[in-house]
Formats: C-alpha cells, sequence, structure tokens
C-alpha cells in the first residue's frame, strides 16, 4: 500500500487523508496491531502442540512487592496528538485526578504464584459475579501460557514453544476477571487508563511495554470524539464490554508504543500478552 501511495503522483498528492503523510502512518500502525495478532496466534499454536518440556529453575511463589510510586492530585494531559494517533485518543483530555499509588513494576509471575496458591482462583469473594460465571464455565484455574511439566512444576509456553518461567517476569495470558481478582487478592485495584496515562508520561512506570495492562474502566469515547478515517474503526467497540489495556508487551511494535495508545478486548480474552498493574 506504502509503495503504491509513493507511486501516486499528483492523483494522490493532495488527498486528505495524505494531508502530514496520515495514511501511511495508519497503515505501518494497523499492520503492527496484525502483526502481534498473528503472534498471538502462533503462540495459540504452540499452546496445542504437545511438550515434554521438563523446567529446570522451579518457580516458587513470592510476595507482593510494596514499591509504589506516589502520584499526586491534579490535572493531567490525557491523550494522543496527530498524525500519530487514532481516533480513539482524540481529542486530547485534561483529566483531573485524586492522588493515588501505582506499582512500579507490573505483577510478576512469583507473585501470581503467589495468589494461585493462596487459593485465588477458588475464592468467590476476590471475583465479579461475571468473573465467577465464566471462570467456572470454562474451567479456569491458571494462565492461559502456563502449563504443568510432569514432576508437576510450571512452565510458560511462547511464540517459539515452551520455557522456564522467569520469577521476575511479568505474568501475562490473563483475562480481565483474572486481573480484576488478583488485584482484589493483593488489596488493591487496576488502574483507570488515565491514572496509568499519566503515571506513565511522568515517568513513574518500570517495565511498560513488556506486558498488555488491564486497566478497570470500559473502552469509552473520549468528549468530543469524532470517528477518522471511518466511522467503523473505533466506534463498533465502544460497547460497554470492551475493556482498555495499556502499555504494550514484548511483542508489540514501537510505532503503537506510546502513552496515549489504547489497546482493547473483551474482559474473557486471555490469548494476549496481558497482566495487570496495581494500585492502591
Amino acid at each position: 500500500m506504502i509503495d503504491w501511495l509513493s507511486g501516486g503522483g499528483r492523483h494522490w498528492s493532495d488527498h486528505e487523508l495524505l494531508r502530514d503523510e496520515y495514511l501511511p502512518r495508519f497503515l505501518i500502525q494497523h499492520h503492527s496491531q496484525h502483526y502481534e495478532t498473528m503472534l498471538m496466534a502462533l503462540t495459540q499454536r504452540a499452546l496445542a502442540q504437545p511438550a515434554d518440556h521438563v523446567v529446570r529453575e522451579v518457580l516458587q511463589p513470592s510476595p507482593l512487592r510494596r514499591d509504589t510510586q506516589d502520584v499526586p492530585g491534579g490535572h493531567y494531559r490525557i491523550g494522543g496528538t496527530a498524525p500519530d494517533a487514532f481516533d480513539n485518543e482524540l481529542p486530547q483530555q485534561h483529566a483531573t485526578l485524586d492522588p493515588f499509588a501505582i506499582a512500579r513494576h507490573p505483577l510478576n509471575n512469583a507473585e501470581f504464584l503467589g495468589f494461585m496458591e493462596d487459593g485465588g482462583y477458588a475464592r468467590a469473594e476476590l471475583w465479579s459475579e461475571e468473573g465467577i460465571i465464566w471462570r467456572t464455565q470454562a474451567s479456569i484455574t491458571h494462565p492461559d501460557h502456563w502449563r504443568r511439566d510432569s514432576a508437576g512444576h510450571w512452565y510458560g509456553v511462547g511464540v517459539r514453544g515452551p520455557c522456564d518461567l522467569p520469577a521476575d517476569a511479568p505474568v501475562m495470558g490473563l483475562s480481565f476477571h483474572e486481573a480484576e481478582a488478583c488485584a482484589h487478592w493483593a488489596g488493591a485495584r487496576l488502574p483507570h487508563e488515565y491514572q496509568w496515562e499519566a503515571a506513565c508520561r511522568i515517568g513513574l512506570l518500570a517495565d511498560s511495554g513488556r506486558v498488555w495492562e488491564w486497566c478497570a474502566n470500559p473502552f469509552a469515547p473520549y468528549k468530543g470524539f469524532k470517528a477518522f478515517p471511518y466511522a467503523e474503526y473505533s466506534t463498533p467497540w465502544f460497547d460497554g464490554r470492551h475493556r482498555s489495556l495499556r502499555g504494550g508487551s514484548l511483542h508489540t511494535q514501537p510505532r503503537i508504543k506510546r502513552p496515549s495508545f489504547r489497546n482493547f478486548y473483551e474482559p474473557d480474552k486471555r490469548h494476549i500478552f496481558a497482566g495487570l498493574r496495581l494500585v492502591y
């Protein structure tokens, strides 16, 4: 598409969608999203293959780190800028936030194993009603990318196949329901995406971009939203079902790793490279 547009001559040069190179930027970013989706599909294929992986470094549970950053209350800029920003990042907003504390790091594998071994998947008080129904019907007892070896030790499966789970790597393969329950277990909650973006913009988030991070709020239009370049790009997903995610994963292309970029999925989806960060 970009090669074709670049050879279009005068016929295309004054088109509205080519102003400030909007369309090439849009195409590159949209391709980046599909690139990561293809890696999700490859990971699911790897998960479906028989594996005889033997864990060498056994994952052990660890207590929650209490390493947080205080974010003062005040007015914060939220949203992206043209020509890179998608329509759901616009127009820029001024959000008024109360003070909060946010974890410097996403929750890691060892901490999530602590949640599991403390009965996290079975404790109804940690889950929403919808989460309980989903967990029960789908028989969910562990992250999507986790498996056990013959000795009962946990390992992970990625694009390249099975591997040991590093204790300090962010946990991934979680649905919104699992992330929310784990946050409740920790005596915390998931961040609103405005809180996440504000903390990111002032440099308080470590390891941002290693795993998508579920946010507490539904994916919704900003005040003054205008659909562009076509109505169906974002509007159908403002349905009250999809939840926002922020940050990006190790497989996310640099073009869309920006503080304002908004990912979105339904709360039961766990094939994505998603985990969580805690807010107090």
